[in-house]
């Protein structure tokens, strides 16, 4: 069994992860050339509108962050404030 396998999460989103290693490893992509398998992989999560697969992953993300004590502002600013969170501007670190 993998980690992926130990989570009701992994295993709910392992083949999405699996599906983007597997493009950029070359394993299932129509080029050769690595730059562009790295792109159309970021590309999955990046452009996630209308991939309900990516929504569910965002949705239940969200939950999980919220539950273990992230802030939903936070959250809510989808990681534009980054900076803030890893230099504890917006407090310590959830545990």
């Amino acid at each position: 069994m993998t980690l992926a396998d130990s989570t009701t999460l992994g295993r709910q989103f392992k083949p999405m992860f699996q599906r983007a290693v597997d493009l950029v490893l070359g394993k299932a992509a129509d080029t050769h050339r690595f730059a562009d398998r790295v792109a159309r992989a970021f590309a999955m999560f990046n452009d996630s509108q209308g991939c309900q697969e990516c929504e569910q992953f965002e949705a239940a993300f969200f939950a999980k962050m919220s539950e273990i004590g992230v802030p939903t502002d936070w959250l809510k600013a989808d990681f534009k404030n980054i900076d803030d969170l890893l230099l504890g501007r917006l407090g310590p670190a959830p545990e």
